[in-house]
């Protein structure tokens, strides 16, 4: 089974082809935080956080903070949650 991998915002061109060696990706063109119906579909039907996580050495505290911009998308749905 393809993995359904959501990035929140434009990145370069080379990370976007390394990421898409590990699944199918969807990439939001909107920098703005998410509003919620948009993190519940993130949510839902994508398999997102398990898959950095799986492989990662890092606590999922260095994790959060490795992926979180301050006033981005990710730290706005973690407020949410």
């Amino acid at each position: 089974m393809t993995k359904k991998i959501f990035i929140t915002r434009p990145l370069p061109k080379e990370v976007l082809s390394a990421a898409g060696l590990l699944g199918e990706l969807t990439v939001r063109e909107n920098t703005s935080a998410m509003n919620e119906s948009e993190m519940i579909d993130s949510l839902v039907n994508y398999d997102v956080g398990g898959q950095l996580a799986a492989g990662s050495t890092a606590v999922p505290e260095k994790l959060r903070v490795n992926v979180t911009s301050p006033n981005g998308t990710t730290e706005a749905g973690l407020d949410i949650l």
